[in-house]
């Protein structure tokens, strides 16, 4: 914490009693652990020796890699087998290939667990369409390693570019980057006016978390409005 607070929200409506963690070395112990990495918002990343010590600290460690498709080195799914009954690693597809509203993502686990979700979800859980415009999309290398380094270069030229505009970067992932503001929420606002959506945080009214710009077109666009506001 702070993080995604939707997991927090899922397992607090199922009955678990939520602790929110700052410190890997405070999670030891519990039954179920979910750590985002890299976290949203504030970008915090976790080596994969790290996190698989701590699975077994753990009774279930569900590692939510929403934002790993731009650094694989991070990612914990290839140590995942059959009979690995700690760990779940959740992966998004629509951030990375720009397709939210396809609603397809993945679990990763062992065999058992997997059964389990399963059945809880149903057998028309994703549509057809959705798995093989999927398929399709995670077939095609060539696209996916030309977008990786496309983004790369795309949030290094916007962290600069909104530095340049008076705002203190905290911290820099491929595809979103939080900044520090003197008044995030009125500055968030006042963006909304110029048709510009950034996330602010109530309970941290001072931060702002800027997804990635799709071209020099819409961060030339941003770079304007911060000018006029900060």
């Amino acid at each position: 914490s702070p993080t995604y607070n939707e997991h927090a929200a899922a397992l607090t409506a199922q009955g678990w009693r939520v602790n929110a963690i700052t410190d890997l070395q405070d999670a030891g112990g519990h039954d179920l652990v979910t750590l985002v990495n890299p976290n949203n918002p504030d970008g915090r990343r976790w080596s994969p020796e790290d996190v698989l010590a701590l699975s077994s600290r753990v009774g279930l460690l569900v590692v939510d890699e929403s934002f790993a498709d731009t650094e694989e080195d991070r990612s914990i799914a290839s140590h995942i087998n059959a009979k690995e009954d700690r760990i779940v690693v959740l992966r998004s597809f629509g951030k990375f290939f720009g397709l939210a509203g396809l609603r397809l993502g993945f679990a990763i686990s062992a065999r058992e667990i997997a059964d389990q979700m399963v059945k809880a979800f149903g057998p028309w859980s994703v549509s057809g369409p959705a798995l093989a415009i999927g398929l399709q999309a995670l077939s095609d290398q060539t696209w996916i390693l030309g977008m990786r380094s496309k983004v790369e270069k795309q949030s290094l030229k916007q962290a600069d570019q909104i530095s340049s505009c008076g705002l203190n970067l905290v911290a820099n992932t491929c595809l979103f980057m939080e900044f520090e503001a003197e008044d995030g929420i009125e500055l968030s606002q006042s963006l909304m006016s110029e048709h510009i959506l950034v996330r602010s945080f109530p309970d941290r009214p001072n931060r702002l978390r800027f997804g990635l710009c799709k071209d020099d077109f819409e961060l030339d666009k941003l770079a304007s409005a911060l000018k006029k506001h900060v």
